[in-house]
């Protein structure tokens, strides 16, 4: 009789087992749809299997009849972690986790952040269950694994990233809502310093500052921080004005930037050698000479852009402008006239060769691509695109000259 027992409490044991994993079976993730942005489409994405932090990496493979499939994952600890697929597989393959769930609907994309590394995303989360999402383009499976590296513990920027910041320049106000920082400095190197011993260098991030007061010329301590990472270093920020480090800005024979000549087209150009410098006298007495002649570059001594351009004053006068770090430093009326006839006719004669040469090039674009075929009758469909393009493309030549001549001809008489 104990031995009935026995045998019927195994077999009702095995029931019960069996019952439980028929309904795991049955409770495991359907797909779900995911908005990135607002007012578009919902994705549709296949459930692909479960990752497990720290674990060895899992081999995730697109769905029969969908490439974007969808994993998850727990996050046991508030803190940082880095997901990571193969690197020789990325440019095949976009992932990234939502960043809310809306009425059933995975909406956004969570903030992250990178080494260099595009494979690599390094994300801050807090304790709880997540959705890594996978898009694959080109391959259809790839290894992925999530490792858990604490908190951040420090972050170490370049040397000299506070130091003579510009204001309106290197700093400016962040009005982003994303974001609640209150000034960003663009462009420094940053290593981020983990608790598990992880170093993570990141190359050219715009640093965000905090502070509760509003910057201008004079150092201050404030609090730095990187995208997609909350916490803050404490640093001394030094801001200085431009209009403080430089006192006179000159360019050499400026009338051949202030001397115009306008064509009949009604475009502008210079009439004498542009190749010029601008001499720049700093506060502390040193200068600093610089070619424009490529329109812009840059200071050697404060890393700040140099550049020219033309513009309308408040009273309409067309000018020569120089400026530095977004300032203006010069600013010149510039001297007008009327192209003479035979100037006329060489801008007339360039117009029509250029046109005349972009035709031409074309036609052999397209003559070429008839003996990159593979098969006859695309021969034959390279060749009708040949006769049909060029005659296009001298129809609207034939066009161009005609107008341009118009042109001409108008201003002229």
């Amino acid at each position: 009789m104990k031995k009935t027992i026995k045998t019927a409490v195994a077999m009702l044991l095995a029931i019960i087992m069996a019952c439980g994993t028929m309904t795991a079976f049955a409770a495991t993730p359907g797909d779900i749809e995911w908005v990135y942005w607002e007012d578009e489409e919902p994705l549709t994405y296949a459930y692909a299997g479960n990752l497990t932090v720290g674990a060895d990496a899992v081999t995730i493979e697109a769905a029969e009849d969908n490439n974007y499939v969808y994993c998850t994952f727990e996050a046991e600890k508030d803190g940082y972690y880095k997901i990571y697929a193969s690197e020789d597989n990325f440019d095949c393959i976009w992932f990234g986790i939502p960043k809310k769930v809306e009425n059933d609907t995975y909406c956004g994309i969570k903030n992250y952040f990178n080494g260099g590394n595009w494979s690599e995303h390094y994300y801050y989360l807090e304790k709880g269950e997540y959705v890594l999402g996978i898009e694959f383009y080109y391959v259809y499976a790839d290894e992925f694994k999530i490792e858990y590296l604490g908190d951040v513990t420090e972050l170490s920027f370049s040397e000299h990233t506070f130091e003579d910041v510009i204001l309106g320049y290197n700093i400016s106000e962040y009005y982003d809502e994303e974001e609640d920082a209150d000034y960003y400095l663009t462009s420094s190197d940053c290593i981020v310093k983990f608790s598990n011993g992880t170093d993570l260098p990141v190359d050219c991030v715009d640093v965000f500052i905090y502070t509760d007061e509003e910057l201008a010329s004079g150092t201050y301590e404030v609090e730095a921080s990187i995208w997609a990472v909350p916490y803050r270093e404490k640093v001394t920020l030094s801001v200085v004005d431009i209009n403080d480090l430089i006192t006179k800005v000159e360019v050499s024979n400026i009338e051949n930037y202030t001397s115009l000549v306008e064509d009949y087209t009604g475009n502008y150009y210079l009439e004498g050698d542009i190749n010029q410098t601008v001499t720049v006298t700093y506060s502390d007495g040193t200068t600093e000479t610089v070619d424009i002649s490529d329109g812009w570059t840059y200071l050697e001594k404060y890393d700040v852009s140099v550049d020219y351009y033309y513009d309308y004053d408040e009273d309409w006068n067309y000018c020569f402008f120089v400026s530095i770090a977004g300032v203006d430093f010069v600013q010149e009326d510039c001297s007008i006239r009327r192209a003479t006839v035979f100037e006329n006719l060489t801008s007339y004669n360039v117009l029509n060769i250029e046109r005349i040469e972009r035709a031409f090039r074309w036609m052999s674009f397209y003559f070429e691509d008839i003996f990159r075929t593979d098969s006859i009758p695309e021969a034959l469909g390279s060749i009708r695109y040949f006769f049909s393009e060029s005659a296009s493309d001298w129809l609207y030549t034939f066009a161009f000259i005609m107008q341009n001549t118009a042109d001409l001809i108008t201003y002229t008489f």
